[in-house]
């Protein structure tokens, strides 16, 4: 554990100093709106790689889109399956009209339900980019 909290804080340390050298004669709000558009631009280096690392195969063929059911939704959204159909439920006050909509796998109504992946990975990617834009 310590070596993470080490890694954290040279990591820190290391994005604060251009900001905090920049901006010497600037206000408290100057230097912090520069450190987190330093930090927005590292996160979206690192969302792209991701992206980029992702997107193909190794024929660089985009993927097909790919059906996930709920066991694999409720481990990429770390949220347990109430929490899940509360954010799906309008009525209710977790509600999130950007959630992804589940469909059927099927014309029978006994047919699964499943989430395209793509569908919840945007939707977590839409999550952090709301909390960072706070």
């Amino acid at each position: 554990m310590n070596n993470i909290a080490n890694a954290h804080r040279h990591a820190r340390t290391r994005i604060a100093e251009p900001a905090a050298r920049s901006a010497s004669a600037s206000s408290p709000d100057q230097v912090d709106r520069e450190f987190q558009d330093i930090v927005l631009k590292q996160l979206e280096r690192i969302l792209a790689s991701f992206r980029s690392n992702g997107q193909s195969n190794q024929t660089g063929q985009v993927p097909s889109p790919r059906a996930v059911r709920l066991p694999e939704v409720l481990k990429l959204l770390g949220v347990s399956r109430s929490t899940l159909y509360n954010r799906l439920d309008e009525s209710s006050p977790q509600y999130d009209p950007d959630m992804p909509r589940p469909f059927k796998l099927g014309k029978s109504d006994r047919a699964p339900t499943a989430w395209l992946h793509q569908d919840i990975v945007v939707y977590i990617e839409s999550c952090v980019a709301a909390r960072s834009s706070h």
